[in-house]
C-alpha cells in the first residue's frame, strides 16, 4: 500500500514549474483588480497547497465592506471581474453562487472571481462565499506540510471513486472537508482505516470541540456525516454530502484495505459491453425506458439539480399508476440529457383492487364509499371495503408519452420542460442500439453492470 500511496504522490504533486506558472497568473490577476481599486486575494486549494497537479483552478475573492448593499456588490464584483477577465485575453462568463461572479478559461487556467463581504470573524452574518477566507487561513495555520499531500491523496482517491466535490453534479466530499478529515485523522492511511471499520450513519466530527452534546449536533444537523466547521460551530461542511457519497466511501476504503491497487485513484475508463451482451443483460431485467432531450443550456448545478427533481416525477407518477420502478438513473453530456427508468410492469390488467375504508369506522363514512362506487358492487372482504375501478393507464408507453406531451402539467422542471417541449425522444429496448455509443454506452453499461469504478 505504502508503495502505491507514494506513486500516487508523485503523479499529483505540482511540480515547481506548473506552481510558478500558477503563482505569476495569480498575480496579474490580483495586479489588475487593485487597479481598478480593490483589494482581493487568492483562495481556496491553490492558497493552501492542496491542489492536484493539472487541475489549474484559480479562485480569486473581491472583497467589499460589509455595510455595503448587497445588489451594489454584486454589480460591482461581476463588472470589476468582467474588465479583469478582458484585460487578460479571457472571455467573461456571469456565474452563480450565493452571490454571482464571473469566471473564464484563459489557456489551460480556469479563473474565478468572485466578490464577498470583508468580514472581521465569522459570528458576522455571512454566506459560505464570505467564509471562504476563514477556511484558508485555519488550514494553513493547522496543515502541516506533509498533510498537504495527505489531503491531495484524498482528493484523488475521492475522485477515483466518483465522490469528490460537493456540487450538484456529484454531492460528494467538498475540497475543504477532505481538508478538516486529514486535519482530524493525520494521513490518509489512518482515515482509511478509521471509516472502514468505525464510521457509521450519524458520524460526528467536531476538531474544535466547539460543542459539548454530540446527541444533540446530530440532532440539529441530522445528515450521514457532520464535520463541524473550525470557523463556524453553526455549519457542517459535509452537508451536501448525500448519504450514498457517504456508503460509497465507506465501501471504497473497505476494498482498498483488502487490495490496494492504482485504479481506486485512476480508473480504467468504462469498456461498454458488446450489443450482443447488451441484448442478453437486457434480457435479464425489468423492461427500460429512456427519455432523451437537448441538455438545457443552464448552470451545472441547476441542471443537476432539475435533471434529479424531473427524474424523481417520472418514477412517482410511474409508482402510483402501479409501473412499479425498480432503478431510475441519469445521465448528461454537453449535447444531450438522458432520464433512464426500469419498470417491473409494462402492461397491466383494465381494472385494479381500489382499497376502502374499514367496517370499525363511523357507517356514513362507508356508506358514502358504497354510494360513490354502487354501480361497480363493491364489497367486503377482512372487515374492510374493496372495490373494482378501472385504470387510466394500463401501457407504460401510454404513461410516459403523456407526461412527455405535458411535462410541465406533469411536475416536470421549469429547464427540462423547455428542453422536452423542443425536441425529446422515448427509446425503448427496440431502439436502443441506435443510441448506443460512445459516452451513452458507458453510461448504460456501468448501470447495467454495477460495478464501481475501480473495478474496469
Amino acid at each position: 500500500m505504502d508503495k502505491i500511496l507514494e506513486e500516487v504522490a508523485d503523479a499529483i504533486t505540482p511540480n515547481k514549474k506548473e506552481r510558478e506558472k500558477l503563482k505569476s497568473f495569480s498575480k496579474k490577476v490580483i495586479k489588475l483588480i487593485n487597479k481598478q481599486g480593490y483589494a482581493a486575494s487568492v483562495e481556496g486549494s491553490l492558497a493552501k497547497d492542496t491542489w492536484i497537479s493539472g487541475n489549474h483552478d484559480i479562485d480569486v475573492f473581491l472583497f467589499f465592506d460589509r455595510e455595503l448593499n448587497k445588489k451594489v456588490l454584486e454589480k460591482e464584483g461581476v463588472a470589476v471581474g468582467k474588465k479583469a477577465i478582458k484585460e487578460l485575453g479571457g472571455v467573461p462568463e456571469l456565474a452563480y453562487s450565493e452571490h454571482p461572479y464571473t469566471r473564464s478559461k484563459i489557456n489551460d487556467i480556469d479563473l474565478d472571481i468572485v466578490p464577498c463581504y470583508k468580514l472581521e470573524n465569522t459570528e458576522q452574518k455571512a454566506s459560505s462565499v464570505d467564509r471562504t477566507p476563514f477556511h484558508t487561513k485555519y488550514v494553513l495555520e493547522n496543515m502541516t506540510e506533509k498533510q498537504k499531500t495527505e489531503v491531495r491523496i484524498l482528493k484523488q482517491f475521492s475522485k477515483g471513486i466518483g465522490v469528490y466535490s460537493a456540487k450538484e453534479k456529484v454531492r460528494g466530499f467538498s475540497g475543504y472537508l477532505c481538508e478538516l478529515l486529514i486535519l482530524q485523522y493525520g494521513t490518509f492511511k489512518k482515515l482509511a482505516k478509521q471509516a472502514a471499520t468505525k464510521w457509521e450513519y450519524g458520524l460526528v466530527i467536531d476538531i474544535e470541540k466547539l460543542h459539548k452534546n454530540k446527541k444533540k449536533i446530530f440532532k440539529r444537523f441530522q445528515n450521514a456525516l457532520i464535520v463541524i466547521d473550525p470557523t463556524d460551530r453553526l455549519r457542517n461542511v459535509a452537508a451536501a454530502l448525500d448519504e450514498d457519497n457517504f456508503e460509497k466511501l465507506i465501501q471504497a476504503f473497505q476494498y482498498f484495505l483488502q487490495k490496494p491497487t492504482v485504479e481506486f485513484f485512476f480508473p480504467n475508463l468504462i469498456e461498454p459491453f458488446t450489443q450482443d451482451k447488451l441484448q442478453k443483460q437486457l434480457k435479464k431485467r425489468g423492461k427500460i425506458f429512456i427519455i432523451k432531450f437537448k441538455t438545457p443550456d443552464i448552470q451545472e448545478d441547476i441542471l443537476y439539480s432539475q435533471l434529479r427533481k424531473s427524474l424523481k416525477t417520472f418514477k412517482k407518477k410511474l409508482d402510483y399508476f402501479d409501473f412499479d420502478v425498480m432503478q431510475t438513473d441519469y445521465y448528461s453530456s454537453e449535447k444531450y440529457s438522458y432520464l433512464l427508468v426500469e419498470v417491473q410492469n409494462t402492461e397491466l390488467p383494465e381494472l385494479k383492487v381500489l382499497e376502502g375504508p374499514p367496517i370499525s369506522i363511523d357507517k356514513k363514512y362507508q356508506d358514502a364509499f358504497e354510494a360513490k362506487y354502487k354501480e361497480r358492487n363493491p364489497w367486503i372482504k377482512n372487515r374492510r371495503w374493496y372495490v373494482n375501478v378501472p385504470r387510466k393507464y394500463t401501457i407504460v408507453e401510454d404513461l410516459l408519452k403523456n407526461i412527455l406531451k405535458e411535462p410541465d402539467k406533469n411536475g416536470i422542471t421549469k429547464y427540462v420542460t423547455i428542453s422536452l417541449k423542443e425536441e425529446k425522444k422515448l427509446i425503448d429496448e427496440k431502439n436502443l442500439l441506435k443510441e448506443y455509443k460512445e459516452e451513452f454506452a458507458r453510461f448504460l453499461t456501468r448501470y447495467l453492470s454495477k460495478k464501481n469504478p475501480w473495478e474496469w
